[in-house]
């Protein structure tokens, strides 16, 4: 009977691995932006072992934090002074998301514990930009995670859609994290597609748009850009199309980009998009519109990236004329 109840005890506790993965789930908050992309790529390494942990760590279930923080609240009116000061530490370390609980005891009896209250709940408050900055951080590395390795999994694209779905931060210090957080969450959906519903993947559509939209910052859009393409909504397709199309926008990445999103998602007004390129002046644009033409067509028309637009003219009508077909509509500029 005792050695049930050893191994049911055993069985509780958490393994090496358990406790190494959430190590590395806290490294995900470091400053070091390659001890990040270590940590991750560890996690990476252990898959769907450590989606659990994952999914746990981004639902923020706070189990269990009201006892603790009450246990030390306890501890605070220890005899001994180490004790007290201790205890006070922790209760700091448990962060911001500890505040509600500790509110709770601002008017304890003992004027002591109630004074090294109101200080810890001073220094949580103290420390919060920076807690939520670090979160911001960890929790955009946990999207990411999971966009890889959490195929087929509807906890993990439920809670990577309430990170999409988080109104912007009030606090202009953390706009910037909480904006490349959600777009992680928006690119790791898209790697998802296959768990999505349609409807939902509009939705993805929808709020991957508007943040594209408002950013500037070039990689983010690029991974936007390619999110549209994987989610294959058709609400992607005009403004993808205006993308590649205006003058102002000088980044030869992203329209590539655009472009190849464009001929991901199947409509005719895409691959129309990628056939006008081909009349681009710049040689990079006719490049991906020729690549796109391949994937979709399986044929490059005799199509040459460093010939001009008006050498090209009969390739190019060639093309127009195989759109033609395929689609059952007359080609239009």
């Amino acid at each position: 009977m005792l050695s049930v109840l050893l191994s049911a005890v055993a069985l509780l506790q958490p393994s090496d691995d358990d406790k190494k993965i959430r190590g590395l789930i806290e490294e995900l908050k470091l400053e070091d932006a390659s001890a990040r992309r270590k940590a991750l790529d560890a996690l990476l390494d252990r898959g769907k072992r450590a989606v659990p942990a994952a999914i746990e760590v981004l639902e923020d279930t706070r189990h269990g934090l009201k006892d603790q923080v009450d246990d030390l609240v306890g501890r605070l009116a220890s005899r001994e002074w180490k004790d007290r000061d201790a205890a006070q530490k922790s209760i700091v370390r448990l962060g911001r998301h500890a505040r509600e609980f500790l509110q709770a005891h601002e008017g304890n009896a003992d004027a002591e514990v109630a004074w090294r209250v109101k200080a810890a709940l001073a220094e949580i408050e103290e420390r919060e930009r920076e807690e939520a900055g670090y979160e911001y951080l960890r929790n955009a590395g946990l999207c990411e995670f999971l966009g890889l390795a959490a195929e087929g999994d509807a906890k993990a694209v439920a809670l990577l859609l309430k990170q999409l779905e988080t109104p912007p931060t009030t606090n202009p210090a953390l706009a910037e994290a909480h904006l490349a957080l959600r777009v992680r969450a928006a690119e790791a959906l898209g790697r998802l597609r296959a768990t999505l519903p349609d409807a939902k993947a509009h939705d993805v559509a929808e709020h991957a748009l508007e943040l594209l939209k408002r950013n500037r910052d070039r990689r983010q859009c690029i991974a936007l850009v390619q999110t549209l393409g994987r989610l294959r909504s058709e609400a992607a397709v005009t403004p993808l199309d205006s993308l590649v199309d205006d003058p102002e926008r000088r980044d030869v990445h992203l329209k590539r980009a655009a472009l190849r999103a464009l001929a991901a998602i199947g409509d005719p007004r895409g691959v129309a998009r990628a056939i006008k390129s081909l009349a681009s002046e710049d040689v990079y644009m006719r490049d991906a519109a020729i690549e796109v033409l391949v994937e979709v067509a399986g044929q490059d028309f005799g199509l040459d990236p460093r010939q001009a637009p008006d050498a090209a003219r009969e390739r190019i009508q060639a093309a127009r004329a195989w759109w033609e077909k395929k689609y059952g509509k007359e080609w239009s500029e």
